[in-house]
């Protein structure tokens, strides 16, 4: 199979799974005299599902830009269990929307934030072994300059599911403040440099 084509693939689903969140953005249809009050009353009621969308896109967008650089710039050649590993985390990517829904609806909820964490933790952990299967694997080649990279990949993919567990335990404490957690956490990893004094601190603890 040509790499193209996984890229494609993975691109495609992204790209719907992205889309998806929007839709559950919609104001209740209004009887009598629709004000400008009203609209804006229900918008505010909207607040939890526009701060899951927020947060679930800018969570596929991390992990979007993971997987690009895994598949189409760390990995050279593809392999068949490379393109195996790819159907499960394409599969719980395709999960968020339902999360992503569970969680706007039911923000004050712990089983609702568990149900978004546990999707986060089970994509992290198949974007983990997909780095890791790039990375150890003698069948594909890997860059010159790609290993340096590489341990760099493995701190921010381990972030989000930390985050998770943390937000998982506030949430019996207050459930707002473990959805803030996840927010803040998913700027951090997208913005790029954000992480480099964290990354190159483990780096260097690592090698000591």
């Amino acid at each position: 199979m040509q790499k193209s084509r996984l890229d494609g693939l993975a691109d495609g689903i992204f790209a719907i799974v992205m889309t998806l969140l929007a839709l559950d953005l919609k104001i209740p249809e209004l009887s009598g005299v629709v004000t400008n009050e009203m609209i804006w009353r229900e918008i505010q009621h909207m607040a939890p599902l526009f701060l899951s969308y927020i947060l679930s896109f800018l969570v596929l967008a991390s992990y979007w830009i993971g997987h690009h650089f895994i598949v189409s710039v760390f990995a050279t050649n593809l392999t068949r269990k490379l393109m195996h590993l790819n159907i499960p985390f394409l599969l719980m990517v395709a999960l968020v929307p339902f999360s992503t829904h569970l969680l706007g609806n039911y923000p004050q909820n712990e089983l609702a934030i568990f149900v978004y964490a546990v999707n986060v933790v089970i994509i992290s952990f198949f974007l983990f072994l997909l780095l890791r299967h790039v990375d150890l694997s003698r069948e594909i080649k890997n860059p010159r300059d790609a290993k340096r990279i590489i341990r760099r990949g493995y701190i921010r993919i381990i972030i989000p599911p930390i985050t998770a567990v943390v937000a998982v335990i506030v949430s019996f404490w207050n459930p707002t403040y473990s959805i803030y957690i996840f927010v803040l956490t998913m700027f951090f990893n997208i913005i790029p440099g954000a992480l480099t004094l964290i990354e190159e601190g483990v780096i260097c603890l690592t090698q000591e």
